[in-house]
C-alpha cells in the first residue's frame, strides 16, 4: 500500500501539470480539461461525478449528486445539496437555503436588523417582517406570524381553536376554523357559521348568503357593467339573472344553460359536454376531446389527460407546445424577426433536444420526465447522460460514455479521442499538432517547426526541424 500511494500521487500530479500546460488534456472518463476558445475552462473527473466550469456566463462546481454550485455573471448563486433534499441561493444582498421542509431567507445580509424568515413546516415559523417586527409561531400551540402565504399578520392559540388574521384592511377572527369566522373592513364584511349560515358583502360589488351550505345560496351583484341576482336550491334548480346574461341550472352543477350579450353556452351534462361561444369559445366532449379559445390563448386536449396542445400569443411572440403525457413533450417560441426562434423537446426516457438559432443540443437517454429544472441539470442529468452533442457559436462537441469517445472543435482547437487507444489534437493559434496511440506508447508532437517522437511513454526524441507528413492530424489529412 505504501508503494502505491506515491505512484497515485505522481500520476495525478502529472495529469494536473499537463492540464496546466496544454489546451486539452484527455484521459477519458478519468480526467478531462479543455481551454475554451473564449476565456474559460472545463474540467471533469471520474465520469460525470466531478465538474468545474469557468466561462464568461459564470461558474459551475459539482460533486454529483451530493453538491452543486452555479454562479452567474450577475453574481447570482444557486446550488443543490443532494437535491431535492436541499438547496441554497444568493443574490447579494439576499441569501437563502432549504433543507427538507425547512426554509430560510434573509432579504439583506448587510443590514443591522434585516428582514428574514425561517419556516420549518408545518410546526415552526419565525422571522422579522419588513416593518422590523420580530415574530414567532409554533403550530398548533400559538404565536404571532407575519407575511405568511399572503397574510400580513396572523395570531393564533391552539389552532384551529382561535385565530385572528389581518390581510390589508381586512381583519378576520375565527373560532374552531372553519366553523365560525367574522371578517370586517372598510369596504367588506363576512360572517360564517359553517355549514349553517353565512353572508358576505363587498360594497359596490356584491352581496352573498348561504343557508345549510350547499343547499341554499343567494347573491346580488352591483358591478357597473353587470348587475342582478342569482340563487341555487341544491341539487334541484338555480338561476342567474344579470343585465348582460341569464343562466338556468338544472340538477346543478350537471346542467347549465347560459344566454348573454357576449356569451352563449350549455353544460349538459357537466363535466362531460360543455359548449360556449362569445368572448370565449369552448367545446368539450370529455375525456375524448376539448378545445377552449380566448383572444390570445388556444388550448386543446385529446383523450384527457394524455394529449395536450397550447398556443399563446403575447405581443409579437407566439408560444406553442404539445404534450403526450408522459412520453413526449415539444414546445417552441417564435419571437420578432430580429431574435432567433427557440425549439425544444423530449421523448422520455430516450432523448431530449433544444435549438435556438444556430445553436443545437441533444442528449440521450433522458430520464427526467418533464421540462428541465436547474437543480436536475446541475446535479442529476449528467449522471444518466450516455451520449450528448452540442453546437453553438462556432463550437462543436460530442461525447460518448462520459468521455470514452470524445470530439471537440472550435476556433482554436480540434480534438478527437478514443480512450485509451488513440487521440489527436490540433491547436490552431499555437500551431501545435499531436497524436498518440495508447496514451503515449507511440506519438508525434509538432510545435511550430519542432517535431518530437514519443516512444514507450518516456522517450521524447527530436526528429528534425521541419514538419513531416507524420505530424499532420490524421483527421485533418484525410480531408485533403
Amino acid at each position: 500500500m505504501s508503494r502505491r500511494l506515491p505512484t497515485v500521487f505522481f500520476a495525478g500530479a502529472a495529469i494536473r501539470a499537463a492540464a496546466m500546460s496544454d489546451s486539452v488534456v484527455d484521459w477519458g472518463p478519468l480526467y478531462y480539461r479543455v481551454q475554451l476558445s473564449g476565456s474559460g475552462t472545463i474540467e471533469r473527473a471520474v465520469g460525470p461525478l466531478w465538474e468545474r466550469r469557468i466561462s464568461a456566463d459564470g461558474r459551475l462546481w459539482a460533486l454529483r449528486p451530493f453538491i452543486a454550485r452555479a454562479a452567474s455573471a450577475t453574481n447570482r448563486v444557486e446550488g443543490d445539496l443532494l437535491w431535492p433534499l436541499g438547496e441554497f441561493s444568493a443574490l447579494p444582498p439576499e441569501r437563502g437555503w432549504r433543507v427538507l421542509t425547512a426554509w430560510y431567507h434573509c432579504f439583506d445580509t448587510t443590514a443591522a436588523r434585516p428582514r428574514w424568515r425561517l419556516w420549518i413546516l408545518p410546526v415552526y415559523i419565525q422571522g422579522r417582517s419588513a416593518a422590523g417586527r420580530d415574530y414567532l409561531g409554533v403550530v398548533p400551540l400559538g404565536g404571532r406570524i407575519e407575511e405568511f402565504f399572503g397574510l400580513d399578520e396572523c395570531t393564533f392559540v391552539l389552532w384551529p381553536v382561535w385565530s385572528r388574521q389581518r390581510d390589508g384592511h381586512l381583519l378576520t377572527t375565527a373560532w374552531l376554523y372553519p366553523i365560525w369566522s367574522r371578517t370586517q373592513g372598510p369596504t367588506e364584511e363576512r360572517l360564517r357559521v359553517f355549514p349553517f349560515y353565512g353572508r358576505a358583502r363587498r360594497h359596490g360589488q356584491y352581496e352573498k348568503q348561504f343557508i345549510l351550505w350547499p343547499i341554499w345560496t343567494w347573491a346580488r351583484y352591483h358591478y357597473p357593467t353587470s348587475h342582478g341576482t342569482g340563487w341555487i336550491l341544491f341539487p334541484f334548480y338555480g338561476r342567474l339573472d344579470l343585465s348582460d346574461q341569464t343562466s338556468r341550472l338544472i340538477l346543478p352543477p350537471f346542467i347549465r344553460i347560459t344566454h348573454g350579450q357576449e356569451v352563449r353556452g350549455m353544460d349538459a351534462p357537466w363535466p362531460f359536454v360543455r359548449y360556449q361561444t362569445g368572448r370565449r369559445n369552448r367545446l368539450h366532449i370529455w375525456p375524448f376531446y376539448g378545445r377552449t379559445t380566448d383572444p390570445a390563448i388556444d388550448r386543446a386536449y385529446f383523450v384527457w389527460p394524455l394529449v395536450w396542445r397550447l398556443r399563446v400569443t403575447r405581443h409579437d411572440e407566439i408560444h406553442r407546445s404539445w404534450h403526450i403525457v408522459p412520453f413526449a413533450h415539444w414546445r417552441s417560441s417564435t419571437p420578432p424577426q430580429a431574435s432567433p426562434s427557440r425549439r425544444e423537446g423530449r421523448i422520455w426516457p430516450l432523448l431530449s433536444w433544444s435549438c435556438e438559432g444556430e445553436a443545437w443540443h441533444w442528449r440521450a437517454p433522458e430520464l427526467w420526465p418533464t421540462w428541465p429544472l436547474a437543480p436536475v441539470e446541475r446535479s442529476w442529468s449528467p449522471l444518466w447522460t450516455l451520449i450528448r452533442y452540442s453546437r453553438s457559436a462556432g463550437e462543436t462537441e460530442w461525447e460518448l460514455l462520459w468521455g470514452l469517445v470524445r470530439h471537440r472543435r472550435d476556433a482554436q482547437l480540434r480534438h478527437t479521442s478514443v480512450f485509451p487507444l488513440w487521440e489527436a489534437s490540433t491547436a490552431t493559434s499555437a500551431h501545435r499538432t499531436s497524436w498518440s496511440v495508447l496514451k503515449g506508447l507511440v506519438g508525434v508532437r509538432c510545435d511550430g517547426a519542432n517535431v518530437h517522437l514519443r516512444l514507450l511513454y518516456a522517450l521524447d526524441v527530436p526528429i528534425g526541424g521541419s514538419r513531416p507528413s507524420s505530424c499532420t492530424n490524421p483527421t485533418t489529412s484525410s480531408r485533403r
